[in-house]
């Protein structure tokens, strides 16, 4: 799970087909959420967070070996449509480092055994 910048949206994803990620609005007030909308990933994510700004998802599938940033509508709503996905050495551990630019970066650190 992860939360926008300014903790009024909440991001979760499951981790079966078809690895839909919600965005749900939080009530600041209450602490209630309301569903917004569901959006498929391209695979399971075992880490999601935003970037920085607030615009983008980024997320790394240790199974499916891959990273990909997604674009996070005016609405909040994650698009469905990958900005970029990389593939990655199988069973690598994901990171990212976020400045608040426009430029987004991963590292991949050492295989786990």
């Amino acid at each position: 799970m992860a939360t926008s910048p300014d903790k009024h949206f909440l991001y979760a994803q499951l981790r079966s087909e078809p690895y839909p990620v919600s965005t749900f609005a939080i009530d600041r007030t209450t602490g209630r959420l309301r569903h917004l909308a569901a959006t498929p990933l391209v695979d399971q994510m075992a880490y999601i967070n935003t970037d920085r700004t607030g615009k983008f998802l980024l997320a790394a599938s240790y199974v499916g070996a891959k990273l990909a940033i997604y674009p996070i509508n005016a609405q909040r709503v994650v698009e469905a449509k990958a900005t970029r996905i990389l593939d990655t050495s199988p069973r690598r551990i994901a990171s990212s480092s976020m400045p608040a630019t426009r430029t987004s970066t991963f590292r991949c650190s050492a295989a786990i055994s």
